[in-house]
C-alpha cells in the first residue's frame, strides 16, 4: 500500500496543527485517533514534520466553501481517482471526504536520530502526507536510545487495539526505554487506558 495519504489543506489558526482531508476513495487508508503521520515539504525546506491525528470528522464538497481549499480537494481527489479533467457538478456533489486535525509535534531528523521540537514555521500547503517509513518509526518509538547501554525494550508501538508493523510487514515496532532516566526520579507506570494505574 502506498505510504501516501490524504492532502494537506489548511494551517490552523491555534499553534502547531494543520488540517488535512481523505477522499472516501482512500477509506482503507484513512488513518486513526492518536495515529503518526509524516508531512514531508516537496519544496523549500524539504523538512519532515511528524504530527500525530487529534481529531476528525466527515465533510462534503458542498458545503466546504473555501474558494481555495475547494481546488486543493479537487486536485487531489481527481489525482486519487486518476481523472485527468475538472470534475462535473454531480461528482462535486457526491464527494464526501474525512477531515482531520493533526498536532505538530517536531521535524524529525534521520541524520541525527531525533525530533527536534524547535521549529519555526509550518510547512507549506504543497507537503505530501504519508505514513512513517520504517527508520522513522524507529526514531519515534526510541529517540535514538538504540545503541544505549541502558535501552529496554518496554512493549510494542499500539494504535487503540492494532499493534503497528513495519511497513505492513510482520516485524512489530518495538518501544524502546532508557531505564537510566528513572536513576533518582519517581516511578512512572506503564499500562493501557482502564488498567486501574490511577489506584496505585
Amino acid at each position: 500500500m502506498d505510504g501516501k495519504v490524504g492532502v494537506v489543506i489548511d494551517r490552523r489558526k491555534e499553534k502547531d496543527q494543520l488540517e488535512i482531508v481523505v477522499a472516501f476513495q482512500e477509506k482503507e487508508k484513512s488513518p486513526k485517533l492518536g495515529e503518526f503521520l509524516i508531512i514531508e515539504e516537496r519544496e523549500f525546506m524539504r523538512r519532515k514534520l511528524l504530527v500525530r491525528v487529534e481529531s476528525f470528522s466527515y465533510g462534503d464538497f458542498q458545503a466546504t466553501k473555501d474558494e481555495r481549499v475547494r481546488a486543493l480537494v479537487e486536485k487531489y481527489v481527481r489525482e486519487v481517482a486518476g481523472v485527468g479533467r475538472e470534475l462535473s457538478e454531480e461528482e462535486k456533489r457526491a464527494l464526501f471526504f474525512r477531515h482531520y486535525i493533526l498536532k505538530v509535534l517536531g521535524e524529525i531528523e534521520l541524520e541525527n536520530q531525533r525530533i527536534k521540537t524547535d521549529y519555526r514555521i509550518l510547512p507549506e500547503l504543497t507537503s505530501i502526507c504519508r505514513y512513517p517509513l520504517s527508520q522513522e518509526y524507529g526514531i519515534i518509538t526510541s529517540a535514538g536510545l538504540e545503541e544505549d547501554s541502558h535501552a529496554l525494550t518496554i512493549g510494542h508501538l499500539s494504535i487503540g487495539e492494532d499493534i503497528k508493523k513495519f511497513d505492513n510487514k510482520e516485524e512489530e515496532i518495538n518501544v524502546i526505554f532508557d531505564l537510566e532516566k528513572f536513576r533518582n526520579k519517581r516511578t512512572a507506570i506503564f499500562a493501557r487506558t482502564g488498567y486501574g494505574k490511577s489506584n496505585l
